[in-house]
């Protein structure tokens, strides 16, 4: 009895020890994706370990399902896009679907794991493909390229499509074009997996929008500014997919340092309560950070606090499924970092915990 005792007991204690760790997925600009996992009650990040190879994977989306990630790909001298089905031990290849351009930036799933959309951001496109029950891509079924309306000093002296992303209720596509100083807005066709234009919002000129979230109740779309490190707030008209400015605000507290600084992603919290930015040093390994701002009453944004990220040029940052940490993928430092957050209040607290990941780009937890 007192052996069967010990035995069920190490069979609890180990069963508690894998339900406090959660897998991530890690997209990089090398050899493709990698897998680890996160302990949520330290912050550690195990090793990683390659579990899909595939050329340009610097990006993820995971279906809704968490069932299929899409990544971006490349096929020869073609930009592409690439199904995967989720395995408890990684990733499974599907298929991949290739379009006329360069390469892609970033793509996204709409809310009906139906339609795949991607950004190229070298030849200023958008793209759209359709996606089975499977998760098997078919044919790029529509590309829009985009023009440049007010040419001013590289990087905004072509079009330069940096994101899209599916409304809140599935019905518009929004497209931050950082080139133009515009976010384009696209009529969704998920049966069809396609896209039709139907209008823009004009950001502050200069300010280089990259890419946007939306806030819990779909009445706002906060929208993050690559070049002028700031965030602008959108009042949002979910029957016409209109976006109206309401606000403008930096991602620093007044006074901080920003020169030869740039903005990567931005994220919202799980009540809704808080937004994340990521924040690029392009001088050197010292000021990358991660940013919290609060959200009002009123849906406008104030800065709250802004911690060190742990990495060199932070080019994502990822919520964990029950918002108590943030992992930071540093693409030049070639890890993923994890920082603590508090759902409640949230401030966010480094662990000084990281793992190895060459190229780290992209993180989703599946």
């Amino acid at each position: 009895m007192y052996g069967m005792n010990k035995v069920l007991i190490a069979l609890v204690l180990g069963s508690m020890v894998h339900a406090e760790s959660i897998p991530i997925l890690i997209g990089t600009g090398v050899e493709g994706i990698y897998r680890a996992d996160l302990d949520r009650e330290t912050g550690k990040l195990s090793p990683v370990r390659l579990v899909g190879e595939e050329q340009n994977a610097g990006f993820l989306a995971l279906s809704s399902d968490s069932k299929v990630v899409v990544s971006t790909a490349k096929v020869e001298k073609l930009g592409a896009v690439a199904s995967w089905r989720v395995t408890k031990d990684g990733v499974e290849l599907i298929n991949r679907s290739t379009y006329q351009g360069g390469g892609l930036c970033q793509v996204s799933i709409d809310a009906t794991n139906r339609m795949v959309m991607g950004a190229d951001y070298g030849g200023g496109k958008l793209v759209s493909f359709p996606i089975d029950e499977s998760g098997k891509l078919g044919a790029n079924a529509s590309l829009h390229q985009h023009e440049v309306i007010d040419p001013r000093p590289s990087p905004q002296n072509l079009p330069r499509v940096h994101a899209t992303w599916p409304g809140p209720e599935n019905k518009f596509a929004y497209v931050p074009d950082l080139g133009i100083d515009r976010v384009k807005i696209y009529k969704m066709h998920p049966a069809k997996g396609t896209l039709t234009p139907v209008g823009a919002a004009v950001s502050p000129p200069g300010s280089g929008p990259r890419h946007m979230k939306f806030s819990l109740d779909g009445k706002h779309a906060y929208v993050l500014n690559e070049l002028t490190l700031s965030v602008t707030v959108f009042k949002r008209n979910s029957k016409t997919g209109a976006l109206t400015e309401v606000q403008t605000v930096s991602v620093f507290e007044k006074g901080s340092e920003k020169n030869k600084m740039s903005c990567s992603e931005i994220l919202v919290s799980k009540d809704g309560k808080f937004v994340y930015t990521g924040n690029r040093d392009l001088k050197g390994p010292e000021r990358d950070s991660v940013s919290a701002l609060a959200v009002q009453e009123n849906g406008t944004l104030k800065h709250l606090q802004t911690v060190s990220s742990g990495v060199w040029i932070v080019r994502n940052i990822a919520l964990s499924p029950e918002g108590d940490f943030i992992l930071a993928s540093g693409q030049r430092s070639n890890q993923v970092t994890s920082i603590k957050v508090d759902p409640a209040t949230g401030k966010m607290t480094p662990t000084g915990h990281s793992t190895p990941v060459p190229k780290a780009m992209c993180v989703v937890f599946p």
